[in-house]
């Protein structure tokens, strides 16, 4: 038989990985505030996947991003509403989503913030830990895709 208060009081990996999840983002969604800058974290998400490749199909964006198309539907769907993207219909299942000139406008100013950020987080581990953390991360991600 298991020792309960061992079990229980052990650090789950799912809740350290949640809570991490939690606190990355938050601190995002706080820089992107304080900057002015009126995007959501799944929105980010979806410009820095444009920007790296503009045009892209709906269900591309969502298959790099490892997200359900229903949801990048929606998040993209208020994109254009804050006239940051534009569609075009590729097919009756399809979208091609592009970058409109005010989306290109931001794009120093939110990667900036991204990359803040990015710097904050590694002031808390070392080039080695995170070297480590990634091959972790990928390891995880690789066992569990089915």
């Amino acid at each position: 038989m298991k020792n309960e208060t061992t079990y229980y009081s052990t650090p789950n990996v799912g809740c350290l990985l949640e809570k991490a999840h939690q606190l990355l983002t938050s601190d995002l969604t706080r820089a992107l505030a304080e900057a002015g800058i009126e995007i959501t974290v799944p929105e980010y998400l979806i410009l820095r996947t444009l920007y790296a490749d503009d045009g892209l199909q709906q269900c591309e964006i969502a298959d790099r991003l490892s997200k359900d198309r229903a949801s990048v539907c929606r998040t993209i769907r208020s994109l254009q509403r804050k006239g940051l993207v534009t569609t075009e219909t590729v097919s009756y299942k399809c979208l091609r989503v592009s970058l409109t000139d005010d989306s290109r406008r931001l794009e120093r100013d939110i990667m900036s913030v991204a990359d803040r950020c990015h710097r904050h987080l590694l002031q808390a581990i070392s080039p080695e830990g995170m070297t480590g953390l990634r091959h972790l991360l990928t390891t995880i991600v690789n066992q569990f895709t089915l």
